[in-house]
C-alpha cells in the first residue's frame, strides 16, 4: 500500500459504536502529530464540554452548517 499523507481529520464528536471522535483523533495523532483535527456536533459547545467528550485544542463546527463554513474552517484550520 502507497504511504499517504494526511492533514486534515473531520469527525462527528459522537459515533455509532462505542467509539468517540476524540478516540479516533488520539489514534490518528499516534500516528501523525501535525494532523488538524476538525470536530463536528449537532451539541452545543457547553453541552460537549460538560460531559468530557473534548479536551485540548480543537476546532467545533456546530451542525447544521452551510458548505460555505466547513469550507472557511478547512481553510483556516489548514493555514494555521
Amino acid at each position: 500500500a502507497e504511504d499517504r499523507k494526511v492533514d486534515l481529520l473531520l469527525s462527528d464528536v459522537i459515533l455509532p459504536g462505542g467509539m468517540t471522535g476524540p478516540d479516533v483523533a488520539r489514534s490518528a495523532l499516534d500516528r501523525n502529530p501535525a494532523l488538524k483535527i476538525i470536530y463536528m456536533s449537532g451539541y452545543t459547545d457547553d453541552v460537549v464540554l460538560d460531559n468530557g467528550k473534548l479536551d485540548g485544542d480543537y476546532v467545533l463546527l456546530q451542525k447544521p452548517f452551510r458548505k460555505q463554513d466547513l469550507a472557511e474552517t478547512v481553510s483556516r484550520i489548514l493555514t494555521i
